[in-house]
């Protein structure tokens, strides 16, 4: 993207274990401002599917995130 912009994203599924279903899935855009230093701001879904026995989680998430980042 140039000037010290860039694309940020990930999508991740477990479909094995004791999960039904988990994914999450996040994309945003981040600036770094110095060579150590960027803010990243975004938008990040979580979905969860869990059932043991008569206990179920099933749930979702998602709003936006936003991150500092320090590097060393």
């Amino acid at each position: 993207m140039g000037s010290g912009w860039y694309a940020s994203g990930w999508f991740g599924a477990a479909i094995a274990g004791e999960s039904d279903s988990a994914w999450d899935v996040f994309g945003g855009i981040g600036y770094r401002f110095e060579p150590r230093h960027s803010v990243t701001v975004g938008y990040r879904h979580q979905s969860v599917d869990f059932r043991d026995g008569s206990f179920g989680f099933d749930v979702e998430l998602s709003g936006p995130a936003a991150a500092y980042v320090d590097r060393f």
